[in-house]
């Protein structure tokens, strides 16, 4: 099968990182291009991508309106002539004038607009969630496929006896809006104030445009001591530290499936999340990890004195929860379903 993805820009994140997998597995049995649009990607990113890997630069200047990138996007897929065209934006089919026998696009997220989805042969959903609102307000084919961790890679979690400070991860965008981190800063400062709590810490991994806001928040609220900015981490380190911590915390308001939550339940981590959305689908609605209320980060408070105080009664929901993941969420478990939906 000869298959050409194309995104936009190639820059580290979920759904970049997730490409690479994905791609770098197909081309063991399949003709694969790379696309990217515009003169926006990381060198290192770019160098993880298998070399079998065809890799394609418009070199577009973001954002541009130019035709130019248009003719040159069509001409190389010409002279690909692919089966399969993948998309990873929803403003990509505008782009492509090239007509393959399908074109297949992966929705990542929630209320993502549906303009450009009559040109589609089908879409990829990475949760239920993502598609139950894709099928509330169009009627494409749409498979939900999650996206997959690759398990082996993870360090496993050995011990359960917290001593000194109870560490809580979050690996994410930092954009409060969406991702929630006020929920969980709001939550430590109920547990000191209100609940005595003052030995609980986080560390937020990641970079955005809401970090001088939630460090400022911090400072107001009085726990700036115990949160922690750790700034851009590659998945490697994470893989090797997510063991270092006692809980991985996703408290996000907005989130269509959640990987860095799958990745802490491969890591032997209890789990907390809000009750809805993506992240609340990965741990079985309750069976393989903890929800809070969405947006009460009182309720969140209570949720980690309780995880805290019966860390070691945990042990059944985390073993449940290593399984589910490597039963459910593995990258080549992935990539079999895109195949297979690629041949629908």
């Amino acid at each position: 099968m000869n298959i050409v993805h194309i995104i936009y820009s190639f820059n580290i994140g979920g759904a970049e990182t997730m490409l690479v997998d994905i791609i770098n597995r197909q081309v063991d049995n399949n003709d694969v291009s790379l696309i990217i649009v515009n003169d926006s990607y990381d060198r290192d990113l770019l160098s993880r991508v298998n070399n079998d890997v065809k890799i394609i630069l418009i070199g577009r200047r973001p954002s541009s309106t130019s035709i130019s990138s248009i003719i040159k996007l069509n001409y190389e897929l010409f002279k690909i002539n692919p089966d399969i065209i993948h998309l990873h934006s929803y403003t990509l089919p505008k782009m492509v004038l090239f007509k393959s026998k399908k074109i297949w696009y992966t929705a990542h997220a929630l209320n993502i607009p549906m303009t450009y989805a009559k040109h589609l042969s089908g879409i990829i959903a990475i949760s239920e969630a993502v598609k139950n609102d894709i099928i509330s307000r169009c009627s494409i084919t749409t498979y939900t496929i999650p996206n997959g961790i690759d398990t082996s890679s993870v360090h496993v979690k050995e011990k359960w006896i917290t001593s000194g400070s109870f560490k809580i991860i979050q690996v994410a965008r930092i954009e409060h809006d969406k991702k929630g981190q006020d929920i969980l800063i709001k939550a430590i400062k109920v547990l000191k104030d209100d609940m005595g709590i003052d030995d609980v810490s986080v560390d937020f991994i990641g970079t955005g445009a809401s970090e001088d806001y939630l460090r400022e928040l911090s400072g107001k609220l009085g726990v700036e001591n115990q949160i922690n900015f750790k700034g851009l981490c590659d998945r490697e380190y994470i893989y090797n530290h997510l063991k270092d911590y006692d809980l991985m915390c996703h408290p996000a308001r907005y989130e269509g499936f959640g990987l860095t939550v799958a990745e802490g339940m491969a890591a032997k981590l209890p789990v907390l999340v809000p009750m809805t959305g993506g992240p609340w689908e990965i741990v079985g609605e309750g069976k393989y990890g903890i929800g809070f209320r969405p947006e009460d980060h009182k309720d969140c408070a209570e949720k980690i004195l309780k995880i805290k105080a019966e860390y070691s009664n945990l042990l059944p929901i985390i073993e449940s929860g290593y399984n589910h993941v490597i039963d459910k969420y593995s990258i080549d478990r992935m990539v079999h379903d895109y195949l297979d939906a690629y041949n629908y």
